[in-house]
Order: structure tokens, then C-alpha cells, then sequence
């Protein structure tokens, strides 16, 4: 029935995106991991993030960092990251119209790592993934969510009226 239809599409469109849900478990996840990443930097900063973070020599300045300087980076990093997700998620809980805009939400990307706060910035960009192509994805989801919802009242309308509306505001109740 295509008003079933379209009461699904619908319904799903209005419904809360699991994506920010699944973000939100994302920076969860990464954050966890920051332990482990400060304990042994030599293991992980290679295995997380470009060449560039290596020949900054951000496993080594960490490596070399006391245990204060460790948690002021760790506290940091947590800043940060948190800080970019809530602008993130903000962004998502707005018109679908501006989740596709580029907009930067990280730290800005240190050219060396010779502070605390280089290399705060340098992790959180690491462990900051970029989502646009699975916001892409979500977009392209729920757009064609939307499609199906007015394809299915145009068919309604046919069925109805046995012809085809003249104008799509004539099949949207």
C-alpha cells in the first residue's frame, strides 16, 4: 500500500540518525585507547596516523614527556576531541542542508612538535577520523528515503484521481 510506504519513509526520515549515536561510540572507543596510546607511543603513533606524525617525531617527544606532562597532554587531547565531536554532533542535531559543509572542527595541525599542546593537537587530529564520506553516505540515505515517500504518494494520488498530479504539491497531504 503506498501510504504504508510512505508513512515508513516517513518515519524513518523523523526518526534520531543512529549515526551520531554511532559517533558519539566512535569517540567513546578512542578515547579508551589513549592510555595505551601515551604508555607506548612508539607502537601506536605509527600505526594510527600519516607518515608526518612520525618524521615530527611525536612518539619520541611523547615517549620523553614526565608523568604531569603526560596527563596535561592527555587532558588536552580529551578536550579537544570532546570539543570537535560537540560540534560535530551539534552540527548533526541542525538542517540536514549544512551536514554536508565543510567545515573543520579539529585543532589545527602543528608543523612540528616541540610543546605539550603540539602534540595534544597532533593526537587529537590522529584520533579524529574524518566523516564525510559516511556523512555523505547518511545524506544519500535519507534522501532517497525521502524519494520513496513522495513516490509513494504520487502513486496514491494516480490511484485516487487516475491520473498523474500536475504539480508534487498535489500528491503531499
Amino acid at each position: 500500500d503506498a501510504v504504508a510506504i510512505a508513512k515508513y519513509a516517513d518515519g524513518a526520515v523523523s526518526e534520531p540518525s543512529g549515526y551520531a549515536q554511532a559517533m558519539q561510540r566512535e569517540r567513546d572507543m578512542m578515547l579508551s585507547s589513549l592510555d595505551l596510546i601515551l604508555a607506548n607511543p612508539n607502537e601506536f603513533i605509527g600505526l594510527m596516523s600519516t607518515d608526518d606524525s612520525n618524521s615530527k617525531g611525536t612518539d619520541k617527544f611523547i615517549a620523553g614527556l614526565s608523568p604531569r606532562e603526560k596527563q596535561e597532554l592527555k587532558e588536552d587531547v580529551v578536550r579537544s576531541v570532546n570539543d570537535s565531536y560537540s560540534k560535530l554532533l551539534a552540527k548533526l542535531q541542525g538542517n540536514e542542508n549544512n551536514w554536508g559543509s565543510k567545515t573543520d572542527f579539529g585543532p589545527i595541525e602543528p608543523q612540528s612538535i616541540v610543546t605539550v599542546k603540539d602534540a595534544a593537537d597532533e593526537l587529537a587530529n590522529s584520533l579524529s577520523p574524518s566523516f564525510d564520506q559516511a556523512t555523505a553516505s547518511v545524506l544519500k540515505v535519507r534522501a532517497q528515503l525521502r524519494l520513496l515517500g513522495l513516490h509513494a504518494r504520487i502513486i496514491d494520488y494516480r490511484w485516487r484521481t487516475s491520473h498523474l498530479p500536475d504539480k508534487l504539491q498535489e500528491a503531499i497531504p
